[in-house]
This record gives structure tokens, C-alpha cells and sequence, in this order.
């Protein structure tokens, strides 16, 4: 298989990443995933059914089934500083947080009804030390909102609206400053906020406009930018430079000689941005970003039979997919 870069020290790492396990958990498509940095081999996904299971990847074990969203669930992360803490979003309004521990009621919601009706959600995050949430809604008339809450108080502290306009894609706190705060939509832009400013207008700092719908986004420590576009392209803005590159599908299937029909996610491990393909078949290519190419650093293969959706990044080297077979796959990987 060969590599992007054309590296020929590097083509020989171009080959199947190791399946540590996969075992089938449900009728229903997996739609979405995290992995808990915490405790060790812990990860929830989101079925369509509006469910979300906790299970244990290393020995394929359910733990618990919590339900408490009437529509999809847009998002779902644990959190960095309590082990048995999980977070929700949803298109009903409401961010629930859960205490896996003891009860599957949710300890915690998050909503905004301050024009009487409750905001559908599309994302949400919370910052480094996790005082502060923050979400993204859909268009509302004319307006989609970044709203934020006090993590510990559950009080609504107000929000952006003049920024985007169109639904909310992905938003995501800097995981180096608590003030910083990036955000994507359907309008085709990534905008750089300073929370810490007293107004919209002075909090954004930096805008990305992709020409496209923004999927996903990938923000690094030093302030570069990867995302998928809705139509197809992987683009990745530097500081150093005013315009991204921009590689297709095409493109990437061209030059690394795989079959690819959709980009699955991008994202940052260690000091590298991934991006992540698919195939209607069920089979997963992963790239790394080096330089201005991407190199391909091997496949997932023989786990999914059928459109992989949600792929989560374990600090522990660890990756795990999700799909609409209803299989959870875990990989060993070194990035």
C-alpha cells in the first residue's frame, strides 16, 4: 500500500492495524461514541434509538443502558475529572450529565427555554477544568446559538448569536486555555472565540471560511485547523498560511490507491492530526497529517460489516469504531 507522501521509509507501516476485539451489542446503528481517559478500557456509544450503552472493551461487557433523551442525541463525552461522570446532547433541548455509578436518572441538565420553547442541540463541550459547558444549537428563525452554562450550577450564562447563520456543527474549548473556544456550522465557517471578552463582537478573534458546510473540525494546540466539508474535502488551515490545502475524496482515494466513499472524522492524537475513511463495506483507512500531505498509517479491516459512523481516540493508544452493523470494534495503535 502506498503512502501519500511517498515516503518509501514509511510504506511498509501502510498495513492492517491490529483488531483487539469486536463483538456485536445491539440491533441498531451506532451513531456516535467516547472513550473514558480515566478508567481504562470504559466506553459509551448512542444508538438511533436514542440510547446510550456503557460497556467494557476489554472484555465486552455491558454495563448499563441509560435512556433519557426523547430525540437523537447529538453528542456525548465523559469527563476529564470525575471517572464516573458521562455528558449528553440533544436535538430535544436538553444536556444531561449521568453518574454511571449509581443511577441511570440524569444528576445534571443543561437547557435554554428563554424564548419560551426549548433550543435543540446539535454539540456541546466543556472547558479544560470543567467550570464552564458550552453547546450549539440548530438555526432558530434566523438565528443558531452558542450558548454557555455554569458546569457547577447548572445557571445559563448567556450566549452568542450573530456569528453563524446556520446550524451549529461542532464546538470545542481549547485544551490549553479555558478562555479559548472553537466553533463550525452548515454556513461554511470556524470561528475562534476569547470567551473572556465582554462582548460577541470582541470575543472573535479569527474566522475560517471553508467555501462549504463544515462536519467536523479538528483544533490543535498551536492553533491549526483540520475539518471535513459536506462536500467531501479534508482541509487543513495553517497560522502561516491565509488559504487551507485542500485534498478531496477523490483525491486521497487517488493518491493512496484505497477505496474510500466517505470521510469518516479528523482528529488530534499526541501531536497528529488523523483523518479517518470509510468504505460502504465497512472497512476504515486512517491518515496522518505530515507536512503539507497525509501519509496513510494503515487500514482497520475485517471488523465492521457495514458503514462504520464514530471512531473514538483512547490516550492509551486505543481506538475504538462504532456502526450501523451494531458492532463495537477496539484497534491497538501507535500514533
Amino acid at each position: 500500500m502506498d503512502c501519500l507522501d511517498g515516503d518509501s521509509d514509511d510504506v511498509a507501516k501502510c498495513q492492517p492495524i491490529k483488531l483487539l476485539s469486536k463483538k456485536k451489542i445491539s440491533d441498531e446503528y451506532i451513531l456516535n461514541s467516547a472513550v473514558n481517559n480515566l478508567v481504562q478500557a470504559q466506553s459509551a456509544v448512542v444508538l438511533a434509538t436514542h440510547e446510550v450503552l456503557q460497556f467494557d472493551v476489554t472484555n465486552e461487557t455491558k454495563i448499563l443502558c441509560v435512556k433519557g433523551h426523547e430525540k437523537l442525541i447529538t453528542g456525548i463525552k465523559f469527563s476529564s475529572k470525575t471517572p464516573s461522570l458521562l455528558f449528553t446532547s440533544s436535538v430535544d433541548g436538553k444536556i444531561h450529565a449521568w453518574d454511571l455509578r449509581s443511577s441511570t436518572s440524569p444528576v445534571q441538565s443543561f437547557l435554554d427555554d428563554t424564548d419560551g420553547s426549548l433550543k435543540p442541540f446539535t454539540c456541546f463541550d466543556f472547558n479544560m477544568d470543567e467550570t464552564h459547558l458550552c453547546a450549539g444549537t440548530e438555526l432558530i428563525r434566523d438565528d443558531s446559538f452558542i450558548l454557555f452554562w455554569d458546569q457547577r450550577t447548572s445557571k445559563t450564562l448567556g450566549g452568542y448569536w450573530n456569528s453563524h447563520t446556520d446550524d451549529i456543527t461542532h464546538v470545542q474549548f481549547s485544551s490549553t486555555c479555558d478562555s479559548g473556544l472553537a466553533t463550525s456550522s452548515l454556513d461554511g465557517l470556524i470561528n475562534i472565540f476569547d470567551t473572556t471578552q465582554s462582548s460577541e463582537d470582541k470575543a472573535l478573534i479569527n474566522t475560517l471560511n471553508t467555501e462549504c458546510s463544515v462536519n467536523k473540525f479538528a483544533w490543535a494546540l498551536d492553533d491549526h485547523v483540520s475539518c471535513i466539508t459536506g462536500n467531501e474535502e479534508y482541509q487543513f488551515w495553517s497560522v502561516e498560511e491565509t488559504k487551507p490545502s485542500v485534498l478531496s475524496r477523490e483525491d486521497i482515494s487517488t493518491d493512496s490507491k484505497c477505496k474510500i466513499d466517505f470521510l469518516i472524522d479528523t482528529f488530534v492524537a499526541g501531536q497528529s492530526f488523523c483523518l479517518a475513511t470509510g468504505t460502504n463495506s465497512g472497512s476504515v483507512q486512517l491518515y496522518r497529517r505530515k507536512k503539507k500531505f497525509l501519509k496513510n498509517i494503515g487500514s482497520l479491516k475485517d471488523g465492521h460489516t457495514d458503514i462504520v459512523r464514530t471512531i473514538s481516540y483512547n490516550k492509551g493508544h486505543c481506538l475504538v469504531t462504532g456502526g450501523e452493523d451494531g458492532r463495537i470494534c477496539t484497534w491497538k495503535i501507535s500514533l
